[in-house]
């Protein structure tokens, strides 16, 4: 809950937004801490799907595993249209990329309700990393 972070001090929470630019400002950690291999695509990477244009939040690229990695950031409670948006987004790179591997998508927040949690579990390509996992209190104020 939003009461989690009261205690970094932080006041309002921050923004996709400004949470995509603490991610940015700390690109090389952020990039091993995700993993060996992982190299850095774009941000507010567009798409167009059936017509109307998507914005993925972070485009990455596996080196070793040959495939794409979509990020998905998210602030507060994320439920099943969080999830749902990142397996759409997650569906359009398989479509229109070519790659050895299906992508993957990972979704980055705050916490997941009890829906998204079972969506993320029963998918093996759906990863859900802890916003205080990966980005540290100093990029945060």
């Amino acid at each position: 809950d939003a009461a989690g972070f009261q205690h970094l001090g932080l006041g309002e929470k921050l923004a996709e937004h400004g949470l995509e630019d603490a991610l940015m400002n700390r690109l090389q950690d952020t990039l091993m801490e995700l993993g060996r291999g992982m190299t850095f695509v774009g941000r507010q990477v567009r798409f167009t799907v059936d017509g109307v244009d998507r914005w993925i939040d972070l485009l990455l690229f596996h080196t070793e595993q040959l495939r794409y990695v979509v990020i998905e950031l998210k602030r507060g409670l994320a439920g099943r249209s969080a999830v749902a948006q990142l397996l759409s987004y997650r569906a359009s790179m398989d479509d229109e990329f070519e790659a050895s591997q299906k992508a993957v998508g990972v979704l980055v927040g705050e916490r997941l309700d009890n829906e998204a949690l079972g969506m993320v579990a029963d998918d093996e390509r759906l990863k859900f990393i802890a916003l205080d996992e990966l980005v540290s209190l100093e990029d945060l104020t």
